[in-house]
């Protein structure tokens, strides 16, 4: 069994954690490999506001990433940069792909609007 904690928070608004339970000996039993859930919290209060489910937040941002994905085969400008940080300031459309241990991007940094999507490898 592996658990996968990831956090993100909104400073002086909320913060959340989803967890996700990767179980490799559930095919065996005819369930899923792995199974999440979604804790909303206040981030002055600690006050729990939604607990939701992982899986089915984790379906709609895989299909997010797929729609990003067909975006940017459609011929949008896609491009490295030396600063990530602004240039997710401009960015339309942000899609990273890796296995990171610390955030990539901070708050300050980031747009307001556009599509924000991750994914990576999971590693034991």
């Amino acid at each position: 069994m592996t658990s996968l904690i990831m956090p993100a928070w909104l400073p002086s608004c909320c913060y959340g954690v989803k967890v996700v339970n990767i179980a490799p000996g559930n095919a065996s039993q005819d369930l899923l490999d792995r199974h999440a859930s979604y804790l909303l919290f206040d981030a002055r209060s600690g006050v729990p506001l939604a607990q939701m489910d992982g899986d089915e937040i984790t379906a709609r941002r895989t299909a997010a990433s797929a729609l990003a994905d067909r975006w940017r085969n459609q011929g949008l400008q896609a491009r490295a940069c030396a600063n990530l940080e602004a240039a997710c300031g401009e960015a339309d459309i942000v899609n990273c792909a890796f296995p990171a241990t610390e955030p990539m991007v901070r708050g300050a940094g980031r747009r307001r609007a556009g599509t924000w999507t991750s994914s990576a490898a999971s590693r034991p």
